[in-house]
């Protein structure tokens, strides 16, 4: 199997994109005549009958979030915070939703199930009702685990609708602090969810309440 056939839908989708925006500015032949939509979807049919020449040809991250959490953390240390906020975040939520997709290909619902779960529920709720009625009580979100992943994913909503507190601040050590911690409380977030991945992987291989938090 494939590296291809072994990524999810949204893996593929960004493997995808990334390897049509490097193509058609480098002259792949035929790319600069399509549409956007049409160059994606010849892009997707190449990799997946090809995928040992895209291997070869292209070197990038085979982990989204992987990649996300590289550019988090390069822009904490430019101290860049907001974008290092934003990145967090993404990478929390696809954390999440990776959890959530795998839970559901456990249980035997389709991917598109899985998906139309993931596109309906809010960060809130994936973190309170919408997670119970996946994980139950066999894999639990500590709360500060919850407190932090909304702290960091409403950051990352003012910044993007140019709200965000520490912009507007004026003091540079009183930003400095505060940006601090948000980042603390984003690598905390990191751990934690490894932790979780980890926790319901166990449950899934032997079903004991070791997988509770």
């Amino acid at each position: 199997m494939s590296f291809w056939e072994r990524s999810s839908k949204e893996d593929r989708d960004f493997f995808a994109r990334a390897i049509y925006e490097t193509s058609s500015t480098s002259g792949f032949p035929g790319l600069q005549d399509m549409t956007e939509e049409d160059g994606l979807k010849f892009m997707s049919y190449f990799i997946a009958r090809h995928p040992e020449l895209i291997l070869k040809r292209f070197r990038f991250t085979t982990s989204y979030t992987d990649d996300l959490l590289e550019q988090a953390r390069d822009f904490v240390k430019a101290e860049r915070w907001e974008f290092a906020i934003m990145f967090y975040a993404t990478w929390i939520e696809h954390s999440l939703n990776s959890l959530f997709a795998d839970a559901f290909r456990s249980t035997g619902h389709s991917e598109e199930e899985a998906d139309e779960f993931i596109r309906a529920n809010s960060i809130w709720k994936k973190t309170s009702s919408a997670w119970l009625s996946v994980f139950g009580d066999s894999v639990r979100l500590s709360d500060e685990l919850v407190s932090n992943i909304r702290q960091v994913s409403a950051n990352r909503n003012e910044f993007a609708h140019y709200k965000w507190k520490s912009s507007l601040l004026t003091d540079e050590i009183e930003i400095h602090e505060q940006s601090n911690a948000l980042i603390s409380a984003a690598e905390l977030c990191v751990t934690e969810l490894g932790e979780v991945g980890a926790r319901h992987a166990a449950h899934k291989r032997y079903g004991d309440d070791t997988c509770k938090a």
